[in-house]
Order: structure tokens, then C-alpha cells, then sequence
């Protein structure tokens, strides 16, 4: 079992395909990217690098298709609109360095030429202080801790947990309806106790989140659009 690179180029023009294994993988997955730059192929652990190859350029008319039939990216600019928590709100510039919500709008001060990354620092700090308080007390319920919670600008998921008992979560998460962010912490709660997705795993999401399978489905759905926001270089990671 060699090691992987981290991504490949495919045709032309070129398409980015980022490759991971995943040792619990019983089979080849490719995923479109929804950010709209390419897509993921998970590698199980007895697949090779060779196979992955075959498998992806056997897709790669549909690959095509379905990267152009994603909505267009959104720049992050003065008088444009983004969502908050679920509620559309316009950008607006105003004298200062600070950044603000006030009666429907996003006031960004400081420079012009950074108002995307400094939209997403101020979205990354507001998921931080709004969702730690969840996943902690969601966590207290179970009678478990989280061992650090950290916000990442995810591609392929919103949210992960890891054995030791590390959460992940996506800070584009607090653009979207709060019923849709909260089934996620609860998601990513619920495997500090079950680390799969067996019946015991979702009978104790629906505990935390009663009627997440709505939820799920339209967090899926709402994925495109706000994955497709830019918030340019330098964004918040």
C-alpha cells in the first residue's frame, strides 16, 4: 500500500481530483466537489493508485457534466448578499475597522480589497462563539467532553470526530437555518459515544436532534449555494 499523492489533474482542460485513502472504504468513491473545482476520490485500503486512475477517467464525461451544472461562484463584494444564520444579508462598507450585523446588513470596515476574507473571519469567530456552547452542551448530556473543537473551511463534509474525541466543524455552518447547524453538532456529538454509523449511532442523533432526516436532507440541498460562496485569498482556512 504506496503512498497516495494529494491530488491529480485529469484531461483538459484539467479537472483537480484529491485523493485520500480510507481504510474503512470497501470500494472506489468519487465525490463532486461542491466548492465547484474539481472532485474527491476516496481509495479503500487494498485499491491502488492505478485502479483510481482507471476509475475516475471511466467518469470523466459525467465528472464534466456535473461541474457544469453547478451554480456559479458568489464573490464576496460591497452590495452583495449572503446568508447569516439562515437570513439573507447585504454587504455593506462603513467607516471604521470593525464588522458588525445591524438591521439586515453586514457592515465591513478596514480595506475594500479584503472585504472577502475579512467576511469570512468575522463568519469563522461567530460559528466559533455559537457553536462550542452546542457541542458542549450536547456533549454534557451524554456524559462526555469534547477534547478540542476546532472550524475549518471544509470541502467534502461539514463535520467530523475523531477516536480521541477531536471535532471538526465547518464555520460555513453558521450561514445556514440554526435547526440544519445544530443537527450537525449533534451528528458529530453522538460519535464521541459511537464511533460508525450503526442503528445505535442514529437512534442516538434522533435523541439529540429529533427529526434531523429533514434536516439532513435539506442541509444537502442548500449545499451547493453556500459552498459557492468566494470569499477570496486569505480567507479564513
Amino acid at each position: 500500500m504506496g503512498a497516495l499523492p494529494s491530488e491529480i489533474l485529469l484531461g483538459k482542460p484539467p479537472i483537480r481530483v484529491r485523493l485520500r485513502r480510507n481504510l474503512r472504504a470497501r470500494r472506489y468513491i468519487l465525490r463532486l466537489s461542491t466548492h465547484g473545482d474539481g472532485a474527491f476520490l476516496t481509495i479503500p485500503r487494498t485499491g491502488t493508485l492505478e485502479e483510481g486512475l482507471a476509475f475516475v477517467r471511466a467518469r470523466e464525461d459525467w465528472l464534466r457534466e456535473r461541474l457544469g451544472a453547478l451554480p456559479a461562484r458568489r464573490r464576496i463584494v460591497p452590495g452583495c448578499t449572503l446568508p447569516v444564520e439562515g437570513r439573507t444579508v447585504r454587504v455593506e462598507l462603513h467607516p471604521g475597522p470593525n464588522i458588525h450585523l445591524e438591521d439586515g446588513r453586514l457592515l465591513v470596515g478596514g480595506d475594500t480589497a479584503l472585504i472577502g476574507p475579512r467576511v469570512a473571519g468575522f463568519l469563522r469567530a461567530r460559528a466559533r462563539d455559537i457553536m462550542v456552547p452546542e457541542a458542549f452542551a450536547l456533549a454534557a448530556q451524554l456524559g462526555r467532553v469534547p477534547e478540542s473543537i476546532r472550524f475549518r473551511d471544509t470541502r467534502s463534509r461539514w463535520g467530523s470526530c475523531s477516536s480521541e474525541g477531536r471535532l471538526m466543524f465547518s464555520w460555513r455552518l453558521v450561514m445556514v437555518p440554526a435547526r440544519l447547524r445544530r443537527y450537525v453538532v449533534a451528528h458529530e456529538v453522538a460519535h464521541l459515544v459511537h464511533m460508525n454509523h450503526s442503528h445505535a449511532f442514529w437512534h442516538l442523533v434522533g435523541d439529540l436532534h429529533p427529526g434531523w432526516q429533514e434536516d439532513r436532507k435539506a442541509l444537502r440541498e442548500s449545499a451547493p449555494f453556500i459552498l459557492g460562496h468566494d470569499f477570496g485569498e486569505g480567507a479564513a482556512p
